[in-house]
Parts: structure tokens; C-alpha cells; sequence
């Protein structure tokens, strides 16, 4: 499954240390979101962000899921 973009984010604030990394990927036609989030060195949940043909949804779905973090002080490691 190619991996179009991707990217890995982290928090820490005070004893607050967490992580959030989405990828978009195609596969036959199928473009789809994911991210995996959660304390860093912990078990990660993952959540499908998007999943279908319309590529520029996925894109838009992407970059929704990676500003709402970067507004919250999320940083790119």
C-alpha cells in the first residue's frame, strides 16, 4: 500500500506526553486516512479518518486531521 503523505506528531506538557500519527495511503483506487494516537510508549489506537475513491476527501481529510492537532500545540518530530 503506497503511503502518499505521513506525518508523526507529539504533545508534551507537563506529565503529558502523547502522539498522533496519521498517514494517507492508495491502494486500486482506495485512498485512505488513518491515524494512531495515545501516551507515547503505550499501546496505540488507531482511527480510520477516511476510506474511499475521492482523493481529494482524503486529502481535505488529512489535512483536517493534522491542523486540529497542530492547533493544539502538537509538533512535528
Amino acid at each position: 500500500m503506497p503511503v502518499l503523505d505521513s506525518v508523526n506528531l507529539a504533545f508534551q506538557e507537563g506529565t503529558s506526553d502523547k502522539v498522533y500519527n496519521v498517514s494517507l495511503t492508495e491502494e486500486g483506487g482506495v485512498f485512505t486516512v488513518v491515524a494512531f494516537w495515545g501516551k507515547r510508549g503505550a499501546k496505540l489506537t488507531m482511527t480510520e479518518k477516511y476510506s474511499g475513491s475521492d482523493k481529494s476527501a482524503a486529502v481535505a481529510a488529512y489535512g483536517g486531521a493534522v491542523g486540529e492537532k497542530t492547533k493544539k500545540g502538537y509538533q512535528s518530530v
